[in-house]
């Protein structure tokens, strides 16, 4: 069970090192329609709803790629299965992905939105 807990480590690990270090900004920009700092910016916002905990039965996929595929499927429409395979992770984990960290975003920005209009009156 350890090796696994490695590998898949490894498996996010390279996948974020692809996403936010090797990807140039105009690449990143193309593959998410958001800047690195827009992106970072966004997670620090969204993070704390989005993040899970380890268990013994479920590894979870990190907050970093939560947001990727979701804005990956914001930008370019792409199919489950699509993000499924670009992504690494498995089809019923996208959809679950996808729906969780869609509902944050549009939270926070009707919350950012209300906001804005409260002070404004």
């Amino acid at each position: 069970m350890l090796e696994n807990n490695k590998r898949e480590k490894l498996r996010q690990l390279n996948l974020l090192n692809e996403l936010f270090v090797t990807y140039e900004d105009e690449k990143f920009m193309n593959f998410t329609r958001f800047t690195k700092n827009k992106f970072f910016d966004l997670l620090s916002k969204v993070r704390v709803k989005i993040t899970k905990i380890n268990t013994y039965y479920e590894k979870v996929v990190s907050p970093e790629i939560h947001l990727a595929l979701t804005l990956r499927n914001f930008a370019k429409g792409n199919s489950m299965t699509t993000l499924n395979y670009e992504f690494r992770v498995g089809l019923s984990t996208v959809s679950e992905l996808l729906k969780e960290t869609a509902q944050t975003i549009l939270t926070f920005c009707l919350l950012m939105f209300l906001l804005f209009h409260v002070r404004k009156t």
